[in-house]
Parts: C-alpha cells; sequence; structure tokens
C-alpha cells in the first residue's frame, strides 16, 4: 500500500533549492541577456518526496528513476539516509517514475506533465518483501546494537534472547553500558546515574526507583533504546547520560493492540505479561499499556575478611549468605493527546507502578578478631526485609506551531513515591558454645515528593539551522522517619543510629540555549546549560548540610560526513552526578550482623569532562575514542568501624578523581546468507585515587570487553547466539575478576499476527561476580551469584485491523539529535 503525505516546509524549500542549483550557468545568463525566451524553454521540473517503511521508518539508498514511454533511463538517483530523494528533469512527455530497494515491493507512478514546483512532495511508503536465496526465505533485521556519533541504538524486536526479560537486562547487551543486578545500577563508561526519557518524556525518579522501572518493563514492548552518550544542552546535565526508550506507539488508524505472554524458570517459576492498546483518530491519539510481573529470585554471596591488628596474630571472618527475594510488580501507563488546532496539541500522561517485594536473607558467619586468645565466635542470622512502594507519577503538556519553523512546548510533572520498608532481624550468637539470642524490628515510612515544570522554544534559521531555548524547575522533597518497633537489650547502644531521620530538599533551576546547525557536510551543534542547585538535609540529631551551588554546563557536537558516507564526528561535554538520596540518608541498617550501611551527607556532586571521537563507514564499522576525567567520584567503600570490632561499614565518600581512556570497534559481518555476526570489542584503562582519612589508594587496570551477536536465519525460524566476555576490571579500589556469559534464543512468526520466541540466559551459568580490595583497615573478598540463568517463553498477538491505514508516530526524543546527524541510525 502506497500513502502520499505532505512533508514539512523545509523539505520544500530544500527542493526549490536544488532546483535553483540545478539551472545551467549559460542559460540563466542567456535568459538574463534576453537571448533565449523563456516561451522557447523547457521549464525544469522537479519530483522531490521520501521513502519510509510501513513502520515509519525511513529508506536509504532506495534507487528511484524517471523512465521515458520506451523505458529508457531519463534520470535517477538513491534516497539520503534520511530516505529523502530529489530528481530534476526537462521533458513534456508523460514518464514512468520507478522505486525500487532490495527486501521491498517495487513501486511504480505515471508521471504527467504539470509544474512540479506547484506539486506537493511525495512520501513513498515501501511494503517490505521477502528475499529468496537458495530457496530459504529470510527478512532483513536489524543489528542489536548501533554506535553513531554521540549514541548507541539497540533494536530488540529481532534479537530473541530477550523475549521476556526486562528492559534492564537488555541494557548490557550495549558496548560501554554495563549493568549490576546485585548493587543495582547502571553504568555508562564505568559512570553511574542516568537521566531516562519514555516516548520523549523524562521519567521522574530517583537512581534506586529507573532500576526498578526498567526490571518491571518488558523488554517486549520496547521497540528501541538509544543512549546519549553526548547529550545536547536541551537535556539535564544530571548524570552519566542520557537514556530514551522508545515502546510500542500508534502506527495505525482506529483501534489497535500487542498483547504479550511470558512463562519460564530459572531456579523459582516466573511469568510476566504485557497489554498495549492504541486508538487513534483525527483529533485524538491515545496508549494504554499494563504489564504485571511476577519475578522471584535470589541473590547469594560468601565474604572473607582479614583482620588485622597490632598483635602478631591475624584475625578473620567468614560468611554466607542466602537471599530468596519474592517479587510482584505492575506497571500501568496511560497517554493522551487531543489535537484542539491545526497547531497546537495538547496531551497528559498517567503512570502507576507498585511493588511487593519480601526479602529473606540467611547468613552463617564465623570470625576471630587478632588479639591473643580471642575466641571464636558463630553467628546464624534471619532476616526478613518487606518493602511495599506505590508510585504515582502525572504530566501534563502541550505543543504549539507558530509557523512551520517555530514551535514551543511545555511539560508539567508531578510524582509522588510511598516506600514502607520493614527490617525485622535475628541474630543469635554462640561464644565459646555459650548462646545469646539479639532481635529488632524497625520500620523506614519513605515519601518522595517530585515536582518538575519546563518549557522549551524552538526556531529555524538560515533554512539549515535550528535555535533552542528552555527554562526547567524541580523540587524534589524526601521525608524518613524510622520507627522502633521491637529491640533488644544488645542493640540499645546504636538505636539512635538506626532510627536517624531524614529530612531532604533540593530545588534546582536551569537555563539552556542550543544552536544546530550544518555548513557543506558538517553539522555543528553547541550549547550551554546553566543549572543552580540549593539542597538542604536535616537528620534527627539536629545535624544539618546545606548547599548552594551554581554550574555551566557546555556541550559541543561536530559531525562531518563525505559523499562517500564516510563519517567523522567530535563532541565535549561537562556533565554532573549529584549524590542519590539513599547515598545521604545518614541513619544505619543492618545487611547482616557484621555489615552496616549508611549513608553520607557530606557528599559531594561529582563533574566529569568528556571528549570523544567516533569514525563510521559505509559497512557500518565504527571507531569511537574517549577520554573522561571525574572529579569526587562517588564511590562505595567498606572498612571496620574500630580495630577491636569485626563490624565493618558500607558507605560511599568521594575519591578525588577517575580517569578514562576508552576505545571501541564495532563491526557487523554477513557470513553467508544464513549467518549475520556483529562484534563489538571494548578496550580501556581506568584509574582512582582518593585521599581520605590521610589514607592514599590509587588503584588501575586495562579492561577488554568482547561482545559476539549471532543471528542464523533460516526457512522456518531465526536463531540468535549471543556472548559477552570480560577480563579483570577495577571499581574503586576495588578489583574484579574476569566472567563471561552466553545467551540465546529462538523466534517463529505465525503470519502477521503473532509469534513465539523462547530465551535462555547464561546458559552455563558462568557468571560469579568475585571481587576483592584493601581500604583502610580492611582487607576483603566476595564472590556473588544471582538468579542470571532462566529460560523464557513469549507469545505475543498483535490486535486489531493490520490492514488499516498507517499514521505518522508521535516524534521521539531525540528527533533534533537525528536531524542533526542527518539520519545516522534508524527513526520513526
Amino acid at each position: 500500500m502506497i500513502n502520499f503525505r505532505l512533508i514539512n516546509a523545509h523539505q520544500i524549500c530544500l527542493a526549490s533549492f536544488f532546483m535553483l542549483m540545478s539551472l545551467p550557468v549559460h542559460r540563466i545568463n542567456a535568459q538574463m541577456k534576453g537571448v533565449i525566451s523563456d516561451t522557447t524553454i523547457i521549464p525544469l521540473k522537479i519530483i522531490a518526496g521520501a521513502l519510509k517503511t510501513t513502520k515509519g521508518e525511513f529508506i536509504p539508498n532506495g534507487l528511484v528513476s524517471l523512465l521515458k514511454k520506451d523505458s529508457s533511463l531519463l534520470k535517477a538517483t538513491f534516497s539520503d539516509e534520511k530516505g529523502a530523494f530529489s530528481l530534476s528533469y526537462r521533458s513534456r512527455d508523460t514518464l514512468l517514475l520507478k522505486v525500487s530497494h532490495i527486501g521491498y515491493l517495487s513501486f511504480q507512478k505515471t508521471v504527467v506533465d504539470q509544474d512540479s514546483l506547484a506539486s506537493a512532495p511525495l512520501m513513498l511508503t515501501l511494503q517490505s518483501q521477502a528475499v529468496t536465496l537458495k530457496e530459504v526465505t529470510v527478512k532483513d533485521t536489524k543489528p542489536l546494537f548501533e554506535l553513531t556519533g554521540d549514541r548507541i541504538l539497540i533494536n530488540l524486536e529481532d534479537n530473541a534472547a530477550y523475549a521476556g526479560r526486562t528492559t534492564f537486562d537488555a541494557l548490557g547487551a550495549a558496548p560501554r553500558l554495563t549493568i549490576d543486578p546485585i548493587a543495582r545500577t547502571i553504568a555508562i563508561d564505568g559512570k553511574t546515574g542516568l537521566v531516562l526519557y519514555l516516548n520523549g518524556k523524562q521519567v521522574n525518579k530517583s537512581s534506586n526507583e529507573i532500576v526498578s522501572f526498567l526490571q518491571d518493563l518488558p523488554a517486549s514492548n520496547v521497540t528501541k533504546i538509544e543512549i546519549l552518550t553526548s547529550p545536547s544542552a536541551k537535556y539535564d546535565a544530571a548524570g552519566a547520560g542520557v537514556i530514551l526508550i522508545q515502546t510500542r506507539n500508534l502506527i495505525r488508524e482506529g483501534l489497535t493492540g500487542e498483547y504479550s505472554l511470558t512463562g519460564g524458570a530459572g531456579r523459582y517459576v516466573k511469568s510476566n505479561g504485557s497489554l498495549s492498546l492504541s486508538l487513534q483518530t483525527k483529533k485524538l491519539q491515545a496508549t494504554f499499556f499494563i504489564a504485571p510481573n511476577y519475578q522471584p529470585t535470589f541473590y547469594s554471596w560468601q565474604r572473607q575478611q582479614t583482620l588485622g591488628g597490632t598483635n602478631t596474630a591475624e584475625g578473620y571472618s567468614n560468611s554466607n549468605q542466602f537471599n530468596y527475594v519474592d517479587r510482584f510488580s505492575q506497571l500501568v501507563r496511560t497517554g493522551w493527546d487531543w489535537t484542539i488546532s491545526k497547531k497546537t496539541v495538547v496531551g497528559t500522561v498517567l503512570q502507576l507502578s507498585h511493588t511487593n517485594e519480601t526479602q529473606n536473607p540467611a547468613a552463617s558467619l564465623d570470625y576471630r578478631l587478632s588479639q591473643l586468645n580471642a575466641p571464636l565466635v558463630h553467628i546464624d542470622a534471619t532476616n526478613q526485609l518487606q518493602q511495599k512502594i506505590w508510585n504515582l507519577a502525572a504530566n501534563v503538556n502541550f505543543r504549539t506551531n507558530f509557523s512551520s519553523t517555530r514551535s514551543l512546548s511545555g511539560d508539567v510533572d508531578m510524582a509522588s513515591y510511598d516506600d514502607n520498608y520493614r527490617s525485622t532481624a535475628l541474630f543469635e550468637e554462640r561464644t565459646n558454645n555459650f548462646p545469646s539470642t539479639e532481635s529488632f524490628s524497625i520500620t523506614y515510612p519513605n515519601r518522595v515528593s517530585i515536582k518538575t515544570a519546563k518549557v522549551d522554544y524552538q526556531s529555524t534559521f538560515l533554512k539549515k539551522g535550528s535555535f533552542e531555548t528552555g527554562l526547567k524547575f524541580s523540587s524534589i522533597i524526601m521525608n524518613n522517619h524510622p520507627i522502633v518497633n521491637a529491640i533488644t537489650a544488645g542493640f540499645l547502644p546504636v538505636e539512635s543510629k538506626l532510627v536517624n531521620g531524614f529530612h531532604y530538599q533540593e530545588n534546582t533551576s536551569s537555563a539552556y540555549g542550543n544552536f544546530s546547525f550544518r555548513v557543506n557536510n558538517v553539522n555543528v551543534s553547541a550549547g550551554l546549560r546553566l543549572e543552580h542547585t540549593t539542597y538542604d538535609g536535616r537528620s534527627t540529631g539536629n545535624q544539618t548540610i546545606a548547599r548552594n551551588y551554581t554550574n555551566l554546563f557546555p556541550s559541543l557536537n561536530l559531525n562531518y560526513r563525505a559523499n562517500s558516507k564516510y563519517g567523522i564526528s567530535l563532541s565535549v561535554n561537562r556533565r554532573i552526578v549529584r549524590p542519590a538520596f539513599d547515598l545521604l540518608n545518614p541513619a544505619y541498617v543492618y545487611y547482616d550482623p557484621l555489615t552496616l550501611y549508611t549513608g553520607n551527607p557530606l557528599l559531594l556532586p561529582q563533574y566529569t569532562t568528556t571528549v570523544q571521537s567516533t569514525l563510521t563507514t559505509p559497512k557500518r564499522l565504527s571507531l569511537t575514542l574517549l577520554y573522561f576525567n571525574t572529579q569526587n567520584r562517588i564511590t562505595e567503600v567498606i572498612y571496620r568501624i574500630d580495630s577491636i570490632q569485626a563490624t565493618t561499614l558500607n558507605t560511599n565518600i568521594n575519591f578525588n578523581w577517575e580517569r578514562r581512556w576508552s576505545m571501541t570497534l564495532s563491526y557487523p559481518l554477513s557470513i553467508n546468507n544464513y549467518w549475520q555476526l556483529q562484534a563489538a570489542l571494548t578496550a580501556h584503562n581506568t584509574r582512582y585515587f582518593s585521599n581520605y582519612n590521610d589514607f592514599d589508594s590509587y588503584t588501575g587496570q586495562s579492561t577488554a570487553i568482547l561482545r559476539l551477536f549471532n543471528t542464523f536465519k533460516t526457512k522456518y525460524f531465526t536463531a540468535n547466539l549471543n556472548f559477552i566476555g570480560r577480563t579483570k576490571a577495577v571499581i574503586g579500589y576495588f578489583q574484579y575478576d574476569p566472567l563471561w556469559s552466553i545467551d540465546a534464543g529462538l523466534q517463529k512468526s505465525f503470519g502477521e499476527r503473532s509469534s513465539l520466541k523462547l530465551a535462555a540466559s547464561d546458559i552455563f551459568h558462568s557468571i560469579r561476580i568475585k571481587n576483592h580490595g584493601v581500604y583502610l583497615n580492611n582487607s576483603i573478598a566476595f564472590s556473588h551469584r544471582y538468579e542470571s540463568q532462566q529460560v523464557l517463553l513469549t507469545y505475543t498477538y498483535r490486535l486489531g485491523n493490520l490492514k488499516v491505514k498507517s499514521v505518522e508516530e508521535r516524534t521521539f526524543g531525540s528527533q533534533n539529535e537525528q536531524d542533526r546527524l542527518e539520519g545516522n541510525g534508524s527513526r520513526k
């Protein structure tokens, strides 16, 4: 089915520009001198437009030809990376426009003699076509990831190995990204903290809440992920980068939808599902999404410590812990957009999430202090950590177009998080066979309120440039006041620390300006963001920490693309990571009888300056070089409270700096008609330095990470086999041992409506996270395991009439940046 639509005004201007530039110089001169009259000249005509798929993606390198009556070729061209084409010609005859591209049905249209300058450019939608190769039917698939100038693209639809898994899991597939399900962190080039956008709207959550959200969002509902490694000034300067997630949106008129069901097991049986509904009319665009998720899992670890002292005897501490986690969550999201006039659209987004999680850690510990004749102590501990989280977030937005070149948009967000956390512990200690039992029960009611408001203005200038500016204000308030339900005498000395309440308020005001323009084959984007932050933290003990600071965050992106399709980019930016709420909260929490955790209200924000350059070739080979320097690096440390106790304290401090040199090489390779291989190698050298309590800590390590993603296509199914391996690494003062894993997937489509996918993760259960380090008076080593080995089966079915007219999808959050990159990578 072919659809004809108007394209925007700047493309019409571009077509007119090419028309003028195509006029022969001698004919223009002749006209000016009156040598040749207008009546004797066949007017120049132009056919311009763009090629798109039925999913709304632009089609590059499509052959567009104009044929004469005798089928001889008059003119031909290829569509560019944004699917755009333009043909100028001189003829009074009726011609034939023909479009062809491998993997799509050919299209033909008769072109009658007309004044092309008065005609609308064409938007041609090509249907996919199965390609037969030696009796094997295959379809073109996107690579799992693509590396461009300032971003990493992840395409999940065609890789069955991630079927049934979460979006959090899928992020681990991308080069330069690292996920840690135990620490619940996502790191970009080793730096944690991120800004998350979902379908163009920012998700205002803390780092922990963002991880929970991504663990609740099924990967089967996500069509594309973009990680902006060098964001423009338009985006908040907070975090190591920006992650843009696109879920399945409206692509057809009427009521359509899709549901997905997943069942499987690792150590425990688990299941999840999702239902997406979309409604499209002339005035209304609406979506509804619900995803229940039952994910029981486990974490286990072993810990070995050396307890040094002043005596010749050396103490030690060994522990084994197993934690069964029962987790049920559900996510509901709905969005409505009303077109109230030709120029204005208003919308709302409402999101509700609920998590009910119970952890049941059981630990067995033995320790002997370094003092002479110190007794051997054995402790059996059982804990129960119950957590119920309710989150309600609402967004109201508008967008108005003053003209085809100027627009104004605004958003107001309000979110509330109620986290009721209850910790119950029972510690049974045996010293020289004399038992004693201690216990406590503490409730941590925690409420977080987030309010934001922003307005953005965008305008074009000089036909090839754009200017963006905007204002934003955000307010965050957190209240946490622990309540003791029961406590025995042994814990009374630390009761005040266990129930240390915390009130925190943070306000951030920001303004930005960003210019983007093109000069020949060079795209330039330069911006500056101003952010002013004030925060105030008060604990029950009347400890008050107040900060007030203003920062400038510049960004610069240069992108050159030659006519041969080789490209090179250079980007420089500065970003900030503010301490998360839980990292500032001074209340003490027991992980186990010998491990206490507390926040550090004295933490400072960390600042990172990054320089990166990327080279790309026509065959999609890409090479990225990166250097960054981070000051006040927020880092976890573990040390003993004093030399006469075995108890350790987990907290975070500011290391002086972290520096990294990095290289990432990515290359997709077609081995044959049935086997496609995508390989990515990242090598980096990272250094940390800290001076804390007159103790210097200097660590460093060179690390290599290899990713191999294989896709095998046959007439009946598609299979995936993925390998990820990493050599030794360093984070802070902790050294990490090598690790590797293999995932596999199998998918089969049953027509256009339904598909079945089988996924197996960490087939050999090889993921065992081992790390060790020495800090202050503590030498410690860990060995962690989690439920990385799982087998999941997912069934997906599409609802509604698949033959109804396709419609334009909503603009993705990164469209401005993609325009600047001239369509590098896929776009919807």
